[in-house]
């Protein structure tokens, strides 16, 4: 898939169609899919991990250097493909 074709699943996603979103995670290489809000106070909410084989954890809320140290703990073992 495209960079131009991921981009548009992710608009896709944010604008309420998940069909594309879901195609982009079927192809893709990545082990760990990581969706999550921005806020604009700089912090993580409805974080959600998941791979292939369904939720791996979930957070309700994260500060970013929470969120980061995440980030560095999963890519220790796991390509991560990373949406917010």
């Amino acid at each position: 898939m495209t960079r131009k074709a991921k981009e548009g699943a992710i608009k896709s996603y944010l604008s309420g169609d998940t069909g594309p979103l879901k195609q982009l995670m079927q192809t893709s290489k990545a082990g760990l899919y990581i969706l999550a809000t921005h806020t604009p106070e700089d912090e993580f909410t409805d974080i959600v991990v998941q791979s292939k084989e369904g939720t791996k954890e979930s957070h309700p809320h994260l500060t970013r250097p929470a969120f980061e140290s995440m980030i560095k703990r999963l890519e220790k073992s796991h390509h991560l493909l990373i949406i917010y």
